[in-house]
């Protein structure tokens, strides 16, 4: 990962959870909302993981299963490698596994190519309050 050290502290600074995902969909950093809402969010490990999606979890890892192909989360940050275009707003809704409960998150899904790396926002499409 090649991101300048005043992109990192920018990423980490910001109110909503963004990854820094590499071109094998793997997590390279989490910023610090993500590190607190989503417990699993640490390196090496694909958003599927850190988010606690139930495919993930039931094929090993995040990108294993069959069903990871249509995946909106998975999908934006390839595409996003591929053509380099910037995607934004793009609704997603993975199942969850958080506290032995399953539940389906409504999350919109930005994504955009920065250096050799994919800066992934994942805001909550229904924010409370």
């Amino acid at each position: 990962m090649t991101l300048r050290p005043e992109v990192l502290e920018l990423i980490d600074g910001l109110p909503v959870p963004v990854l820094v995902v590499d071109a094998s969909a793997r997590i390279c950093r989490a910023n610090r909302a993500a590190r607190e809402l989503y417990e699993r969010a640490r390196e090496e490990v694909g958003p599927g993981d850190a988010i606690g999606c139930v495919v993930a979890g039931s094929s090993g890892r995040c990108g294993a299963s069959v069903h990871c192909q249509t995946c909106v989360i998975r999908t934006t940050v390839l595409a996003t490698f591929s053509d380099g275009l910037s995607r934004t707003g793009i609704p997603a809704y993975p199942e969850v596994e958080r506290g032995g409960a399953r539940k389906t998150l409504s999350l919109l899904v930005s994504a955009e190519k920065v250096d050799d790396c994919v800066v992934l926002r994942l805001e909550d499409a229904c924010p409370s309050g």
